[in-house]
């Protein structure tokens, strides 16, 4: 009886110092307060809240968060979400689906001066089965734009599809050189392009000093683009302002300490969710939730489209947390009949282009 008790006291206790600490919306106010127990107040920048240190709620629990850097705002500075950027880049994700990317490139920007400078074809990791599709990253630049665009193909083929999945359950995650693990797949599509991608950036910007460098992809190809941008700063081959991601329908791509790792070196960074899309909920998370322990986790700010259609004039939401929990930004799909066609077509279709087959079947087929 006397145990009972005092477990009773410490959840009260619990309780209300993470009652305190909530009502603190900002990182200073948050910092400069204290609990009932005189512990300070703690600011979580993955869901962007003040905790109690040990509240269940703080989604930072098992993650260290250096004191200098606990108040650094996301996503401040220079960039913003565009709805048009985003349609633009969900483009140049389409194109690294094709075969023809030079082709596609051409038809689809015809009064552009976008050069595609190189394009990387590596065969991907058959763990399960074997599949003959091949993983793409290509690189472009424009002079008009002052931009550099680096695009990861996604997944091709069902068998792919089950192959990831089977690798995700049946293999742990791998220590990741920013910080934090990853899913062992996804860090191998990265490892196969990032050598060349890198020195092919380096050289790039010796002679366009001043240029944005963007990386984008879809599904899979939001991924490799993910640990690819994370790396290029970590190897000081570009600064934070100078990166910009935007990645559509991606999974969870590591665990906690790799989220907080990845918003550090890569501020800029957006992750487009249409409601509905289960890919982007995969793996999940441990025991259903995402507060706990330190597993899949998702980075950036996600950007969440709720209209049944996706366009660039679509209502959306720009969440604050990675994982927000508020009924606005939960990426729900609803339980009706059709649900798993419905859910296939919600990740297939960002901006109503079919992002997969969008250059074969709509661009190069009609051209």
């Amino acid at each position: 009886m006397f145990g009972f008790y005092v477990v009773f006291i410490l959840l009260i206790a619990v309780h209300e110092s993470s009652s305190r600490c909530s009502r603190y919306k900002d990182c200073h106010t948050c910092a400069s307060h204290k609990t009932w127990s005189n512990s300070p107040c703690r600011w979580c920048p993955l869901d962007q809240q003040c905790h109690a240190k040990w509240s269940p709620r703080n989604h930072c629990i098992r993650v260290r968060v250096g004191s200098r850097s606990q108040c650094e705002e996301k996503n401040n500075g220079k960039f913003s979400y565009s709805p048009e950027e985003a349609y633009k880049l969900a483009l140049f994700s389409a194109i690294a689906y094709s075969d023809e990317p030079a082709e596609c490139l051409i038809v689809l920007f015809p009064t552009s001066d976008y050069t595609l400078f190189s394009v990387y074809v590596k065969k991907c990791d058959d763990f399960y089965f074997e599949y003959d599709k091949q993983c793409m990253a290509f690189v472009t630049f424009s002079t008009r734009n002052q931009e550099i665009i680096v695009a990861y193909r996604g997944t091709r083929g069902v068998k792919q599809i089950v192959d990831q999945v089977l690798t995700i359950i049946g293999t742990p995650s791998v220590p990741s050189a920013v910080g934090g693990k990853v899913q062992m797949y996804f860090n191998n599509v990265h490892n196969k392009f990032y050598r060349d991608i890198k020195y092919l950036i380096q050289d790039l910007m010796q002679w366009f000093p001043t240029y944005t460098v963007k990386l984008t992809g879809h599904s899979l190809g939001g991924t490799a683009a993910s640990i690819t941008s994370a790396m290029l700063v970590k190897d000081k081959v570009l600064k934070p302002e100078q990166i910009l991601l935007y990645t559509f329908g991606m999974p969870r791509v590591g665990n906690k300490r790799y989220a907080l790792a990845h918003d550090k070196l890569v501020p800029h960074s957006w992750r487009v969710v249409r409601s509905g899309d289960a890919v982007a909920r995969l793996p999940f998370c441990r025991l259903a939730t995402c507060s706990l322990f330190n597993g899949p986790y998702h980075h950036g700010t996600k950007v969440l489209y709720t209209e049944s259609k996706m366009n660039k004039e679509s209502n959306y939401v720009v969440c604050n947390g990675n994982e927000d929990s508020k009924s606005k930004c939960m990426n729900k799909s609803r339980r009706k009949r059709g649900a798993v066609k419905n859910m296939i077509n919600r990740h297939k279709f960002y901006f109503n282009i079919p992002i997969g087959t969008y250059c074969r079947d709509h661009i190069l087929n009609q051209s």
